[in-house]
């Protein structure tokens, strides 16, 4: 009678992890997710530039004087909310939706109760027991935009756009790489001084057009974000 042999198979060992001869080179760069909330103090479209979203946060060097402290910046999504309407009704009242626009192949997705006409437009109408609310999320949520090229650029492009009644919230949700390299820095100028040195400030959503001239500047940062220099603008 034979007599069957098994063969049980060893796991392979992992080999241990050495101790570097010398320090190995670390990245200098770290991410940070944001939240940047602002309220839109006009009844009408506020324009959103590639470049104004390079220009969301400052640190101030002076009364008037600062740069921007991120080298890249990763857009994720755009929520916006609107509040309700007044219990007001009658021939020829109607409601104003919101509206949230974007250009070519950045919107993907549509995430709350909105009608979205195509991929790059969605609209949803407040009525006097709820606020209208629009969820849109970027085309591509992982792809870096450089700031300095942002900055730089001789016509930047529109991002989205924003039509709502006065009081709308409008939250960008994105990444920022704070201190990615060693190229100089966007330097800023505030509109009103008063400025403390060492400080963040925030500018409005729609701070700048394409150009870098001064934008529609409706969208103004709300809660943690209202930091800023009577109201002023850096461009």
């Amino acid at each position: 009678m034979q007599r069957s042999t098994v063969i049980v198979a060893q796991k392979a060992k992992k080999p241990k992890k050495r101790i570097p001869s010398s320090p190995p080179m670390i990245s200098g760069q770290f991410f940070i997710r944001v939240l940047f909330r602002y309220i839109q103090d006009t009844t009408a479209v506020a324009n959103v530039y590639w470049r104004a979203l390079a220009n969301l946060l400052i640190l101030s060097t002076g009364t008037t004087a600062g740069y921007v402290p991120y080298t890249e910046i990763k857009p994720k999504s755009v929520t916006c909310w609107s509040p309700a309407v007044a219990a007001t009704s009658g021939a020829g009242f109607a409601p104003i939706p919101l509206k949230l626009q974007f250009t070519a192949g950045e919107l993907v997705s549509d995430e709350a109760q909105s009608m979205v006409v195509d991929r790059r437009y969605c609209t949803d109408i407040p009525t006097n027991s709820r606020g209208a609310v629009v969820r849109c999320k970027f085309d591509k949520p992982y792809k870096s935009y450089d700031v300095y090229a942002m900055v730089n650029a001789t016509n930047s492009p529109l991002c989205f756009s924003v039509s709502g009644v006065v009081g709308t919230i409008v939250e960008l949700d994105c990444v920022i790489k704070i201190f990615g390299d060693d190229r100089a820095t966007s330097p800023k100028t505030s509109s009103s001084s008063g400025a403390t040195a060492q400080t963040f400030y925030f500018n409005e959503l729609d701070s700048c057009n394409a150009t870098g001239a001064a934008g529609t500047q409706y969208l103004t940062p709300c809660n943690c974000l209202s930091n800023q220099v009577n109201g002023a603008s850096w461009l």
